[in-house]
């Protein structure tokens, strides 16, 4: 049994100021392989990448963002071995992979045809933080690497020093895109921070994904993508 728990924090600070819910969604890991076979293992395909295997959005989580986040056109920033543009392709017109490491888009585009939606990701090997500015979309999902196994350990995830990537870099330049992003963070992520990522005024709705009533990830949500609380009652 899994549970899904809503917020809703204005920037300056973590007073809930929405609601929360439940669901009984059951959220089940992605299978992550070794070798290029010619059949899926598990519920996706394979990849020897150590890194992809703790960045990776488990399956049906990934649905439960994809479902979010539709839209027309979306960016998945960093894509890594597909998990998430798979799903999205399913519910967007046109799904944006980008990822700098040509070895993951291989992957993900060996998964995205045994899913059977290669044909609706236009997959780019690129710096995100480069090509962003030449990018239009309605949507932008962030799931950055996260640094290997090493964040399970941090009392608190600091997602501008921790995370290869300075967080707050990447909501600037993204911000020039679109709005409306999706950032999905480790369950030991800093909660101020993911407020602040707002700016000044702006709100977001931290999403907690449990596992057996376990905290596994967290998903905060910007702009048009943040659920008001009558939009669930």
């Amino acid at each position: 049994m899994t549970s899904t728990m809503t917020q809703l924090c204005g920037s300056t600070g973590l007073s809930v100021i929405a609601f929360s819910r439940s669901s009984t969604k059951e959220f089940n890991s992605i299978a992550v392989g070794s070798g290029l076979g010619g059949t899926r293992f598990g519920t996706i395909g394979f990849s020897p990448l150590l890194e992809s295997w703790f960045s990776v959005t488990p399956e049906n989580i990934a649905k439960h963002i994809a479902e979010r986040c539709r839209c027309h056109v979306i960016v998945d920033a960093f894509c890594g071995v597909g998990g998430n543009a798979i799903q999205f392709a399913f519910v967007c017109d046109q799904v944006i992979a980008v990822d700098i490491d040509p070895v993951k888009i291989e992957f993900a585009r060996h998964n995205a045809r045994i899913y059977g939606v290669e044909d609706r990701i236009e997959f780019i090997v690129a710096d995100y933080l480069k090509l962003a500015p030449s990018l239009r979309a309605d949507v932008a999902w962030l799931s950055p690497p996260w640094g290997g196994p090493e964040y399970i350990n941090a009392p608190v995830y600091d997602v501008e020093k921790m995370l290869p990537l300075n967080a707050f870099h990447i909501f600037d330049v993204t911000k020039n895109i679109t709005e409306n992003i999706g950032f999905f963070v480790p369950r030991n992520a800093n909660m101020e921070q993911l407020a602040t990522l707002a700016g000044p005024g702006g709100r977001v709705e931290i999403e907690q994904n449990l596992l057996n009533k376990k905290l596994k990830t967290v998903t905060a949500y910007y702009g048009e993508l943040i659920q008001d609380q009558l939009d669930d009652y």
